[in-house]
């Protein structure tokens, strides 16, 4: 959680996918200085885990409410630099673990592609909201 609540950037003040740890907390230079595929786990563990709290959980969902008003979908990716959000729809996955985050039920749906590392974020996101509905 320190680094959730001490390492977070752009207008939604999101995780970054890549860090660079040292006398600060930096957007690692060597990587895109995006909120995209790899940060999402962090919302989806957390929330599993029951740790996400509803300001933190807002943090996402106002994330995805701009990101679906203005492209009318869900972006992946958003610039932590300028705010941009990629030109292309979230892969069912990702979908699937923010409809977690935002305490939507979460469906597993007909896969779109052969896509394992969404498929894996969909799984997880389904299991964590049974796990959390059975406790």
């Amino acid at each position: 959680m320190y680094l959730f609540n001490t390492a977070t950037f752009g207008q939604w003040q999101l995780p970054a996918d890549w860090l660079q740890l040292g006398d600060t907390i930096t957007l690692s230079p060597d990587k895109p200085p995006v909120f995209g595929y790899e940060a999402i786990r962090i919302p989806l563990y957390l929330s599993w885990a029951k740790l996400l709290t509803p300001d933190k959980r807002e943090i996402f969902t106002a994330y995805a409410h701009d990101s679906q008003t203005q492209l009318d979908y869900l972006s992946p990716k958003v610039n932590l630099l300028n705010n941009s959000f990629t030109k292309y729809p979230a892969s069912t996955g990702f979908s699937s673990t923010y409809q977690l985050i935002a305490n939507r039920p979460v469906n597993l749906l007909p896969p779109q592609n052969k896509d394992y590392y969404s498929h894996s974020l969909a799984l997880l996101s389904f299991i964590a909201q049974k796990q959390s509905a059975s406790q």
